[in-house]
């Protein structure tokens, strides 16, 4: 999955790569349908959150191919074949690709318990990009103390809930460009203080 800035600046060469693939389609058109695969109704309601932050620190969107897919072919009448983008195409102006490549090794579906802790560790590290203590950019850490000549080892935690249980994230920096996070749900002061340790 791939998961685009949403910066004027983005959106408009995005829209510049995709039109170059599809001439044949109306730039109100393509517009409507970009706005779509970012997840939302229309442009209109697109523009707002392009106005929201800094260009240099952008919120992101997840690209969905199959909402743009569907919503050029309900706004043109023409039947439209999925584009095949590659997050290659769009790396021009920050997109990133969110896909692991070891995500075939792991089972998370087999189990209830398994389910919930993905859901618990989904959520905290969503908590977490929302409090703007570490993006899904490399090496954008941004917790106090953290630097990148101090940063490998250095960590924070903090408060969120979900579904309206409280819970206590905690993040670090593991180095490589890579973050280990740990959720603690109905956390104790005990849970407080151990939060951060490797088995927590």
């Amino acid at each position: 999955m791939t998961a685009i800035p949403l910066t004027s600046h983005a959106i408009k060469c995005m829209k510049r790569t995709i039109a170059n693939m599809m001439p044949e389609y109306r730039s109100a058109h393509l517009s409507e349908a970009i706005a779509s695969g970012l997840g939302y109704r229309t442009h209109a309601a697109l523009l707002p959150a392009l106005d929201l932050r800094a260009d240099n620190d952008p919120d992101y969107a997840f690209w969905s191919e199959d909402e743009f897919v569907s919503r050029l072919q309900a706004l043109s009448g023409i039947k439209t074949e999925a584009l095949g983008v590659l997050s290659s195409d769009f790396t021009g102006f920050g997109a990133i690709n969110t896909y692991s490549t070891g995500a075939e090794r792991v089972d998370l579906s087999s189990s209830t318990r398994k389910r919930a802790w993905r859901n618990v560790m989904v959520a905290g590290i969503n908590a977490g990009i929302e409090q703007r203590l570490f993006s899904i950019r490399p090496a954008d850490c941004r917790w106090p103390g953290w630097t990148v000549e101090n940063g490998y080892h250095t960590g924070t935690s903090f408060e969120f809930s979900v579904a309206g249980i409280p819970a206590l994230g905690w993040v670090g920096d593991i180095g490589h460009d890579e973050l280990s996070i740990h959720v603690a749900l109905w956390p104790t002061e005990r849970g407080r203080e151990i939060i951060a340790a490797a088995n927590a």
